[in-house]
């Protein structure tokens, strides 16, 4: 079972209280926090903070954050500042950083966080001051990056004194191809990665010896009867997405930090997966020609999996599943194609796929 993180549990949340926030994309528009709207918005994001009322003394903290000094309501409550707006949006990193802290004040002392996550928050916070410095000049934001080398001595710089060097060696191998691909990354970039990388902190800890490794495929039965694949996909057709899977997933690595993947099932000449709809003659669960998805690129197919299922008996799985699954059942946070296909190999009684597709399955609510 893997091990608690009280870092990755105030990501989670993040994502979730984000989500309810509406955004378009990795940003929060201006009209987000329009006066009608900023006192709903507040609230909500506030009902995510974790142990808000679990004292007196905590529910002061957050009431304090989250609401103006004066009953007028002529100053900004403090969390807005934390946010840093800049030409009146948040982006999703700046929101991220300010839950933490936020949460971290609201709960008084500090829940216990090993050492290399407590590395990866430091990173974080030198990032974000990177990111700040940007727009110490004039008056007006421009926008955020920092540069892929920039970032790099910075990783570099931790896993000097790092108590798991080799955790960080590795991310600074990854960062290596990144800037080949771009000079430098925005806000958007810099989020996912920090989000990959803090997935794997947690899961580098669990394995001896400090390798990810990936998850046993259940080798061929010599009675198999259909053969089954994996086809895995980079969300949506934008190039930047493609990018970032490039370097935290690269197909022919052995170690692969998660990426922002869609995936679907190839079975018998043809491709299952799950998807939202709105309309109710369109079912959630669809097919497609094996490779050829419209809304999203393709990567690579995983092989190596056989199910004793007859066709007959994957076919009633599947329309079992297509009832199970119904387009407006869709979740972002916690059904997804993923989730889906996960839930479809296990019935098929094959291995689940492998954690580095599924370890992001909530970031594309950012895109």
């Amino acid at each position: 079972m893997a091990r608690h993180s009280a870092m990755l549990s105030l990501a989670e949340r993040a994502l979730e209280a984000w989500a309810e926030c509406r955004p378009e994309g990795m940003t929060l528009p201006e009209d987000r926090f329009a006066p009608e709207r900023l006192s709903a918005l507040l609230s909500g994001i506030a009902s995510h903070i974790p142990g808000g009322c679990s004292s007196p003394e905590s529910a002061r903290r957050l009431h304090e954050l989250f609401n103006s000094k004066d009953q007028q309501k002529e100053s900004s409550p403090v969390f807005l500042g934390m946010l840093k707006p800049c030409n009146g949006q948040v982006h999703f990193l700046n929101f991220w950083l300010a839950f933490s802290e936020a949460s971290r004040i609201v709960a008084g002392p500090e829940p216990q966080i090993t050492a290399l996550e407590e590395e990866l928050r430091r990173l974080c916070d030198r990032i974000s001051q990177m990111l700040d410095a940007e727009n110490v000049e004039g008056s007006s934001c421009r926008r955020q990056s920092v540069r892929a080398t920039v970032l790099g001595e910075a990783i570099q710089a931790v896993a000097a004194v790092s108590s798991e060097p080799g955790f960080w060696t590795a991310v600074a191998n990854s960062m290596a191809g990144l800037e080949d691909e771009a000079g430098e990354l925005g806000p958007e970039e810099v989020a996912v990665v920090t989000l990959s990388w803090l997935h794997d902190a947690v899961a580098w800890q669990q394995i001896s010896g400090g390798t990810v490794v990936e998850e046993a495929q259940s080798p061929p039965s010599a009675t198999s009867r259909q053969d089954l694949f994996l086809n895995v996909y980079d969300v949506s057709q934008e190039e930047r997405v493609q990018k970032l899977n490039k370097v935290l997933a690269h197909k022919n690595s052995p170690l692969k930090f998660g990426g922002v993947f869609h995936v679907g099932v190839e079975i018998d000449g043809l491709e299952w997966s799950y998807g939202c709809s709105t309309v109710e003659t369109v079912p959630g669960v669809s097919c497609t020609l094996p490779r050829q998805h419209p809304q999203h690129h393709f990567r690579q197919t995983i092989g190596g999996r056989r199910t004793q299922l007859s066709p007959e008996d994957v076919a009633d799985i599947i329309s079992q599943m297509i009832e199970e699954y119904p387009g407006d059942d869709y979740d972002l946070l916690r059904r997804n194609c993923c989730h889906w296909a996960d839930d479809f190999c296990q019935r098929l009684g094959v291995s689940r796929i492998p954690g580095w597709v599924h370890r992001l399955a909530r970031v594309p609510l950012l895109f």
